[in-house]
Parts: structure tokens; sequence; C-alpha cells
């Protein structure tokens, strides 16, 4: 049996520091994301995010078709939808959510949450950067939003 695995990268690795505040700050429907580590910085691997999200702010039910997330909640008390099942997350926890699967995040506390999230593989960062655009286009509606999520593999089931 012949292999054609590989263990050379795609594209180049290296290493990279982030510090606090220096990532890209988007406006996505509502939720501060910084973005943290795109594609170009994992070759491809994933990308990575920190979502500050205000009290009873939050995502709208949506699945991914492209990626994986995984959230990490660093701050506050979060509702996540996990298909069916909805759970309460706080500080320390961690909610892994399958492409396929429904699932959404609100911060039903009383202060300011935050989480860092991880879609593998990267591209997701993408979204975040034309979920804002298009809000700041002037130019916003449902409509415009379903269609820019398609693009970007995602269904909204609102």
């Amino acid at each position: 049996m012949t292999s054609t695995m590989t263990t050379e990268p795609t594209q180049a690795r290296r290493s990279k520091i982030v510090s606090a505040g220096e990532g890209k700050t988007l406006n996505v429907f509502g939720v501060r994301v910084e973005v943290l580590l795109t594609g170009e910085d994992t070759a491809g691997q994933f990308c990575s995010y920190e979502c500050i999200v205000e009290p009873g702010a939050g995502a709208p039910p949506h699945v991914h078709s492209h990626d994986d997330e995984t959230f990490y909640i660093l701050e506050g008390t979060f509702e996540v939808l996990m298909g069916e099942t909805v759970v309460t997350a706080r500080a320390g926890d961690i909610a892994h959510l399958p492409r396929g699967l429904a699932h959404t995040f609100k911060n039903i506390g009383e202060t300011t949450g935050r989480f860092v999230g991880t879609a593998t593989p990267a591209g997701h960062e993408h979204f975040f950067e034309d979920a804002d655009a298009l809000g700041r286009s002037g130019e916003f509606t449902p409509e415009k939003a379903i269609e820019m999520c398609r693009r970007h593999g995602l269904e909204l089931l609102i």
C-alpha cells in the first residue's frame, strides 16, 4: 500500500503572538468579534477569535456546513443551543459544535461575557469580515444577511 500523506505544510507556518486588544475588531450582528488568528496564520488549519457579548446579545440560530466551532468561556453566563439541547455555559466551560449541528449562543448574564472561539478549518474569519462590512454599508436587510451567510456555508434558522 502506497501512502500519499505528507508532513510538509501547504503554506509556511510561523509562530505568532497577538497581544490583548491587537486583533482585528469587527461587529458581527451586534457581537464584538476580535479576530486573533486567521487561516493565513495557521496554514488554513483554523481561525481563532474572541467574542465580547453584551447581556441579552448573541447569535441567531444557525448551521455551519464548512467548519466546526468550539467556544471556551472566559467570562459570563451563556445559554448555548446544541442541536435540540440547551445548556448553560460559564467561565471555564467549553462547547464543541460540529458542522451540521444547529447552534446558537446568548449571554444570559447581567454582565458582558467573553469567549474564545476556534473554527476548523479556517475560513470563518471571512464571514466575520463580510458581516461587519454588511452592517457598516447601511444596506443591511435580513435578506442580504441570509445571502451573505449562504456564501460562507452558514444557514440562518430564522
